[in-house]
């Protein structure tokens, strides 16, 4: 299933094989952050299980909203000796209901940002508010009104590029994505 051809760039693409214990599980999209790093609940009732969107074959960020059913195979981290998810594919993606209004301000108020920022995220359409919002909170980042206005732009011109272009093709070129990974974004006309 391919993604929303959004900006993002598709996952790390080449399977893995190395250091798999089991293959084949499944589970829904936990959580998701901004530097790739995200949770699977695993259907089966083990514990969550830690990815990197590097491992992901078929999907771009934008497809990685909380609730998005994975497959995925298990394997071994070389470095830590722990669990993770390899070879991760997005079987259907995320409930993307738009944000209401109090969902909106519950953000702005837990992650305070500069006056045109809230604005900007208050104007956006509500499902790509609800997009940015999934995305996590923005504590932590040295620059909270310029990653609220980064997520703005990914998630915006993704959109955008859906109704403009209908996904991957008409009107889209690649380009580097945030987070340094190949990405799609309008064409120039």
């Amino acid at each position: 299933m391919g993604g929303m051809g959004g900006m993002g760039g598709m996952g790390g693409g080449q399977p893995q094989t190395a250091n798999i214990i089991e293959s084949g599980k499944t589970g829904s999209l936990k959580a998701f952050g901004q530097k790739g790093f995200g949770y699977i609940t695993c259907d089966d009732g083990t514990e969550d299980m830690f990815f990197h969107f590097q491992t992901v074959l078929n999907a771009t960020e934008m497809d990685m909203i909380p609730g998005a059913r994975l497959k995925f195979d298990v394997g071994i981290d070389p470095r830590s000796q722990r669990t993770k998810a390899l070879n991760v594919t997005l079987d259907s993606p995320g409930g993307t209901q738009p944000a209401t209004p109090v969902e909106v301000e519950q953000f702005l108020i837990e992650n305070p940002v500069e006056a045109h920022a809230q604005e900007k995220l208050r104007a956006l359409d509500p499902t790509v508010q609800k997009m940015v919002i999934a995305r996590g909170p923005l504590t932590g980042s040295r620059e909270p009104t310029a990653s609220l206005l980064g997520r703005i732009k990914q998630f915006g011109m993704g959109m955008q590029g859906m109704q403009m272009g209908g996904g991957m093709g008409g009107g889209m070129g690649m380009g580097m994505g945030m987070g340094g990974g190949m990405g799609m974004q309008m064409g120039g006309g």
